[in-house]
């Protein structure tokens, strides 16, 4: 799919522009969210696009309703970047992966109907090479190690029949390097974010990686960085594809 800025969209995106640091009141802070949605219908951007971004308006409504401006306007932010990311590489597609690639691995990971557990999904192209990817998340309180927080990512390069695909489960409050925080006692549900790194940042890390990415928040501890490691051929797994080792990243 392509996506382009038309002339309608610039009257909403003055207002998106604003730096959210400026909310003074919940009525600025509702016209925010209402300038998203307009340029949403403008543009005509499929729903599952921008689902993502539309959870993040969401939670930056109930954060201003409840009188806290400033978490209201942290999570403006972040709807700024994700809305800035669906314009990212007009010329990006789906490549050869579709909804059900993506939706066979998630049941296999996550059980028969996963759809309706819980699972979520946003689409960017996070193995960087010019087609979109799913990257799929949950937040599994069933596992018998304990509660942890689940990512998959599901590729098929335009062309190429086998499918590409790295998981990660990250455990709650275990004590190792990436472990998330406490389920119970962190303020928000814990939250993937997508994010382009800087060229410094992918330099410091010890393999080549893509430079899209994402971040898994957990509202307590530093962020955890999730990135794809490029020109990585994988291990057959049978039955699922090419598994390729997601690379994580923490301060």
């Amino acid at each position: 799919m392509t996506l382009r800025l038309t002339s309608a969209a610039f009257p909403a995106l003055l207002l998106v522009a604003l730096p959210a640091h400026a909310l003074e009141d919940l009525g600025e802070c509702l016209a925010a969210v209402e300038a998203y949605h307009h340029a949403l219908v403008e543009e005509d951007i499929p729903e599952t696009w921008s689902a993502d971004l539309e959870h993040t308006l969401g939670r930056a409504v109930s954060a201003c309703e409840d009188g806290d401006l400033a978490r209201g306007a942290g999570h403006l932010e972040v709807a700024k970047a994700q809305y800035e990311a669906l314009f990212e590489g007009e010329d990006a597609g789906l490549g050869g992966v579709t909804d059900a690639d993506f939706w066979v691995l998630a049941d296999t990971m996550w059980g028969n109907r996963s759809y309706g557990k819980g699972v979520d999904y946003m689409q960017f192209d996070m193995t960087g090479d010019g087609d979109g990817d799913y990257i799929g998340y949950f937040e599994n309180q069933d596992n018998p190690d304990g509660p942890s927080f689940q990512m998959l990512v599901v590729s098929k390069p335009a062309g190429e029949e086998t499918v590409k695909y790295g998981f990660v489960s990250l455990p709650y409050n275990d004590g190792s390097q990436f472990s998330l925080c406490n389920l119970e006692e962190a303020p928000e549900p814990t939250a993937l974010r997508h994010r382009q790194f800087s060229p410094e940042e992918v330099a410091a890390l010890e393999i080549p990686v893509s430079r899209q990415g994402a971040e898994i928040d957990d509202g307590m501890c530093d962020t955890i960085r999730v990135l794809w490691p490029v020109g990585m051929a994988g291990e057959l797994v049978e039955g699922m594809g090419m598994r390729v080792p997601l690379v994580l990243d923490r301060n």
